[in-house]
């Protein structure tokens, strides 16, 4: 007779290897990481897709590395009010 399996089918994008961790309990599928260097060519920004077996569709992850150019704390917090305002409004433009 045949029987139903239940062979974890990983979506084409899933790294499937310690990355990934969907078999494990609240477990999720996890991308191979895509990094950008930054003009040093140190890596500046980490992309990877993420995505729970109940969800529909992955999460994009995004790392940022950023040096800041000011010295000075009160200008370095007007540079990140301003990063993460511009980061939002991209964000929110994404995602309607």
């Amino acid at each position: 007779m045949g029987g139903m399996t239940n062979e974890l089918v990983h979506p084409g994008w899933c790294a499937r290897n310690y990355r990934c961790t969907v078999s494990r309990l609240d477990g999720r599928h996890r991308s191979a990481a895509v990094c950008f260097p930054a003009a040093d060519g140190r890596p500046t920004t980490v992309v990877s897709l993420s995505q729970r077996p109940t969800e529909r569709t992955p999460v994009v992850e995004v790392r940022l590395r950023i040096r800041l150019s000011s010295r000075d704390e009160s200008r370095q917090a007007e540079q990140i009010r301003q990063l993460l305002d511009r980061l939002n409004a991209a964000v929110r433009e994404m995602t309607g």
